[in-house]
């Protein structure tokens, strides 16, 4: 395991005010994590000192959360583009705050979703899942983008052979209800 230092900057308009920093352990370097979609290239600031401190401690969930899966994010999405900007015809409902991930480096066929809607109506959900021949799992109150308030949810087809395991290794190893750092 590896320290890693997140560090977002926060002030109001061009002025930085100061810097709201975060260790954590890591398994691999902090250019492993970059490649997830919610850091940002470069960190953007924050107006307050609140944001910054709720930004750091994102960033310190996702770490945790792909070192207990071995999830690596992917930049493939499963399901069709938006057509206008605004609907994914084919998604599954409830679809807020998500990425795409592969269980490794060479798996590009055996894709999962995570999302995190605030409210999540479960029937809807299976009943979309059986009709497209998915699988699901729901982790109540915790998460990656805003725990307790969003709750996890893992998306995969229902012949990925990795599912039980990611879903194991998030039960048993993925503190995702930790606020901050």
């Amino acid at each position: 395991m590896k320290t890693v230092t997140i560090r977002v900057p926060y002030g109001k308009g061009i002025r930085t005010e100061g810097y709201m920093e975060c260790c954590t352990m890591a398994a691999h370097p902090f250019t492993h994590y970059e490649k997830c979609l919610w850091f940002p290239k470069t960190f953007f600031r924050c107006e307050s000192l609140i944001g910054a401190k709720q930004d750091v401690a994102r960033y310190a969930r996702i770490i945790r959360f792909m070192d207990a899966t071995g999830l690596i994010p992917s930049k493939a999405w499963p399901f069709r583009r938006p057509y206008d900007g605004f609907t994914m015809p084919d998604a599954p409902p409830g679809m807020d705050h998500s990425l795409s991930w592969r269980p490794g480096r060479y798996l590009k066929k055996e894709l999962m979703v995570t999302t995190e809607p605030y409210h999540i109506n479960r029937a809807e959900l299976e009943a979309w899942c059986a009709a497209h021949g998915w699988r699901m799992a729901v982790f109540p109150d915790i998460g990656m983008w805003y725990p307790p308030n969003t709750s996890l949810v893992l998306l995969t087809r229902a012949d990925n052979p990795h599912f039980d395991g990611v879903v194991q290794s998030i039960d048993e190893r993925f503190d995702g209800a930790v606020a901050a750092c």
